[in-house]
C-alpha cells in the first residue's frame, strides 16, 4: 500500500520557524564537506557511473568489473551500465530482506533524528527544532497507522522532541499477520515521516540548508551503519533514506 506524500503549508511553516523562515536570520550556516570531484567531461555520461553522492549498495559491481571498457565508446558504457543494473537488480532484497530487526531500525533512524537537530541547531533553537520533530510526527501518523500514538511514551507522557516510542510502534506492526508486509509498511512510514522533516527544512530555511542537511545525512549513515545488522543498515539505508531525500529533491 502506497499514501500520498504530505507537507507543511506555508501557514504551517511559518509557524513553526517564525521569523527565521526561508533564510530571513542571518548566523553560520550548515557547511556541506567538500569532496574533491574530477574535471567535467565534455561527453554525456550514464547518471549511474556518477557516484560521489550516491551509497554503496551491497552486490553493485564496479563497472570495469567485467573487463575494460572503452572510454571513448559512450554507448558501449550506457550499454554495460544497463546491464550491471540489471544483474545487480537481481539480488536485491525486497524491503522485508532476511535479517532486519525493527527495533534496530528504530534506533537508526533516532539516530539520524538526533543527527538533524545537533546540525540545524546551529541555525534555530532546539525547541523550535524539537517541534517540529513532534509536529512531522504527528502529521505522517495520520496517514500512516503504523505510527499511531508513537508520539506518546510508555509513562503516558507525550515525547516532546519526536522521538518515536519503539513499544508503540513494534505493537503497531505486530497487528499485520504478515511479516512481510509489515516491514514494508514500516519502511514507508518513516520515509516518509523522514521526507517530511526534510523538506520541512527545505520549505523552512532554504534549499541551501537542505541540500547540505541532505548530505551529511547520507555520510552519517554510512559511519554509524557499522553498529548495525548488514540488513538492517541495507533496509534503512535504501528503504527509507534514499527514498525520502530522493523525493526532497523533487520539492521545489
Amino acid at each position: 500500500m502506497t499514501h500520498e506524500d504530505v507537507t507543511f503549508s506555508s501557514d504551517e511553516i511559518g509557524e513553526i520557524f517564525g521569523s527565521l523562515t526561508v533564510a530571513k536570520k542571518e548566523g553560520p550556516k550548515i557547511q556541506a564537506q567538500r569532496t574533491e570531484t574530477a574535471p567535467a567531461r565534455e561527453t554525456k555520461t550514464p547518471a549511474v557511473l556518477d557516484r560521489s553522492s550516491e551509497m554503496d549498495k551491497p552486490g553493485r559491481r564496479d563497472i570495469n568489473a567485467g573487463g575494460e571498457v572503452p572510454d571513448t565508446d559512450v554507448d558501449e558504457l550506457v550499454r554495460r551500465a544497463e546491464e550491471i543494473e540489471r544483474e545487480a537488480k537481481k539480488d536485491v532484497p525486497a524491503p522485508d530482506a532476511k535479517g532486519v530487526e525493527p527495533a534496530r531500525v528504530l534506533e537508526f533512524f533516532e539516530e539520524i533524528r538526533k543527527f538533524m537537530v545537533s546540525e540545524l541547531e546551529l541555525k534555530i533553537d532546539r525547541k523550535i527544532l524539537e517541534n517540529m520533530m513532534l509536529r512531522t510526527l504527528e502529521k505522517t501518523a495520520a496517514s500512516h497507522r503504523v505510527l499511531k500514538n508513537t508520539n506518546w511514551g510508555a509513562d503516558g507522557n507525550l515525547r516532546l522532541n519526536g522521538a518515536i516510542d519503539t513499544a508503540r510502534m513494534i505493537k503497531n506492526m505486530g497487528l499485520c499477520p504478515d511479516k512481510n508486509i509489515a516491514n514494508q509498511t514500516a519502511a514507508e512510514a518513516l520515509s516518509a515521516l523522514l521526507y517530511l522533516r526534510l523538506c520541512s527544512v527545505k520549505q523552512g530555511l532554504g534549499a541551501e540548508v537542505y541540500s547540505a542537511l541532505s548530505g551529511m545525512l547520507v555520510k552519517k549513515t554510512g559511519i554509524i551503519e557499522a553498529g548495525y545488522g548488514a540488513g538492517t543498515a541495507f533496509y534503512f539505508k535504501n528503504n527509507i533514506l534514499k527514498s525520502a531525500i530522493s523525493k526532497g529533491d523533487e520539492l521545489k
